[in-house]
């Protein structure tokens, strides 16, 4: 787990909360290091559709972490 921003931004755990469900929990998944097709799985996405989802996930919370 990367670690917390410097002064001004938000922790990583209060900043994963504010994702949208799906967001945190592919995130999450990913840094338990579950294989790709088993996150894919889990979130009841084709395996295809997992990338795209990490990447959209990834830049949404490092706004977040940016931000405030």
């Amino acid at each position: 787990m990367p670690p917390d921003p410097p002064a001004g931004g938000l922790p990583r755990d209060e900043a994963m909360q504010l994702l949208t469900p799906v967001h945190s929990l592919a995130l999450r998944l990913r840094d338990a290091h579950l294989p790709d097709p088993l996150i894919a799985e889990c979130l009841s996405i084709e395996p295809e559709a997992l990338g795209p989802l990490l990447e959209v996930a990834q830049a949404k919370l490092a706004a977040l972490l940016a931000s405030r």
